[in-house]
């Protein structure tokens, strides 16, 4: 620590850069005169008033950041950038063009990977479109009951600790001044993250982000848990020992609380302060069902791309992950045929007659993890709705030729994408846990918006505000 006078201690850390401005010492610049004891007085008496008042200025920052909880983002489901390295196809078919492709890959990025996801062209534009499946397509071994990459293919996570790989969905570099030039808007976490640099937080010390395999179930995911409780201890650490907020989205809100629950309550008191979960899954969804059978998640898109989707979508143990949750949704009817009714008391019927048996494997692999308990920190329940039902509630086939492929969704209320039975479920942990559960609703917001909702980004600053002003001991 380092005293400024009698006032406050600041780490050492939130001086690093502050530090690139002198070579002099920085327990001496610009606060001799504060000191009681004087210990620099005279040491420096050229220092440029330039010097000076950058310094006085990102000191002052230290200090007011000082009393802000550190935080870590956790983006939902599609929110983390994927990169992947491949080999040469380990057979080669002139007729195949992705093997063309492959080959070339494997040549030009030579041992070393290259961004995938989310990668716009290499998804709507054919036949790219098949190739960027096939890289991100999960394989299903029914005797590890895990999943890997695709022969000759390597996927990993980009920037797993930094929060600048999430503020984007498609990252570019110079994206945060070339979008707004042409009218894009790809900002994910961006807004978020803007207002809490305005608060004096730090990228890397005090503004941490925990990307992750979204493809992936949570039985898949132990090493990121791990990794994701060194991050929370480490940011802890350089903070001065102040306790963590997660700021969740989405499947990422429904992957902390699993990862909460997993910790002892004497790590939670220690280590974490509270969790804004906006959008979270908490007890599944009805919408993975329209990714099973038709695959439209992303609108406005080619048919092909829907094909593409319900590939990806059957290949990932996430998807299953999301599914209703019996507490929520009992024997309730998800998919209607004019010969049969499906719910989740015959979902193995459904995944046969849908030709998906690794679907029903992926599904049981889950539910040792799919749990209704709260996560004993407390919680912040942010979450929208959309003023017209256009959240799936389920699938209705008329006649027998349309299934799978031509279902009439039925829908209900929720915020596009996950349903509000699923959403409001915090409201029940109020009861639940000792720590204070809040809930807050804004109408007319959907499932990705309430990240960049402004009533959102102003609550989570407010929240933080809040912790500040009640420095803790």
């Amino acid at each position: 620590m380092y005293r400024l006078g009698k006032f406050t201690t600041v780490e050492p850390t939130y001086f690093l850069w502050c530090w690139e401005l002198s070579t002099k010492d920085i327990s001496c610049l610009g606060i001799r005169s504060y000191s009681r004891t004087r210990p620099c007085e005279g040491r420096y008496p050229n220092m440029h008033p330039v010097i000076f008042f950058a310094v006085y200025s990102c000191t002052m920052i230290a200090i007011s950041a000082s009393n802000y909880p550190p935080v870590i983002l956790v983006p939902g489901f599609g929110g983390s950038q994927l990169q992947t390295k491949v080999g040469p196809p380990p057979s080669f078919n002139s007729l195949r063009f992705c093997d063309y492709i492959q080959w070339i890959a494997a040549h030009v990025y030579h041992n070393t990977f290259f961004d995938v996801y989310l990668k716009v062209f290499l998804l709507l534009f054919k036949p790219m479109d098949k190739c960027t499946v096939s890289a991100l397509r999960l394989n299903y071994n029914n005797v590890t009951r895990k999943t890997t990459d695709s022969p000759q293919i390597q996927t990993r996570v980009k920037g797993f600790g930094d929060p600048y790989w999430i503020e984007w969905l498609e990252y570019t570099y110079g994206a945060d001044w070339i979008a707004p030039l042409f009218g894009l808007n790809d900002a994910y976490y961006k807004l978020i993250a803007q207002a809490l640099l305005k608060l004096g937080y730090k990228r890397n010390v005090s503004l941490r982000g925990a990307p992750y395999d979204f493809r992936k179930g949570p039985n898949e995911l132990q090493v990121y848990f791990e990794k994701l409780k060194d991050l929370v201890e480490y940011t802890y650490k350089i903070n001065g020992n102040k306790r963590v907020v997660f700021v969740t989205h989405s499947y990422g809100g429904t992957l902390s609380v699993s990862f909460l629950r997993a910790q002892t309550q004497k790590w939670k008191d220690k280590y974490m302060k509270s969790m804004i979960s906006l959008a979270g899954v908490l007890g599944g969804t009805a919408t993975p069902l329209k990714g099973y059978t038709r695959g439209n998640w992303i609108t406005e898109s080619p048919e092909y791309v829907y094909r593409d989707v319900k590939v990806l979508a059957r290949s990932f143990p996430s998807i299953a992950y999301l599914m209703p949750t019996k507490e929520l949704w009992g024997n309730e009817v998800l998919v209607s045929r004019p010969q049969k009714n499906y719910s989740l008391s015959n979902l193995k019927e459904l995944y046969d007659d849908l030709n998906d048996p690794i679907g029903w494997e992926m599904w049981k692999d889950q539910q040792p993890y799919v749990s209704l308990e709260p996560p004993r920190v407390e919680f912040h329940c942010v979450y929208g709705t959309t003023d017209k039902d256009t959240t799936t509630e389920g699938l209705i086939y008329e006649h027998e030729y349309q299934f799978p492929d031509e279902p009439r969704i039925k829908a209900g209320p929720g915020d596009g994408t996950v349903n509000l039975r699923s959403l409001e479920y915090c409201k029940k942990w109020k009861q639940q846990q000792n720590q204070a559960v809040y809930v807050e609703h804004f109408h007319n917001v959907d499932h990705l918006g309430i990240v960049t909702n402004k009533e959102t980004v102003d609550y989570i600053t407010k929240v933080l505000q809040g912790y500040a002003n009640k420095i803790e001991t």
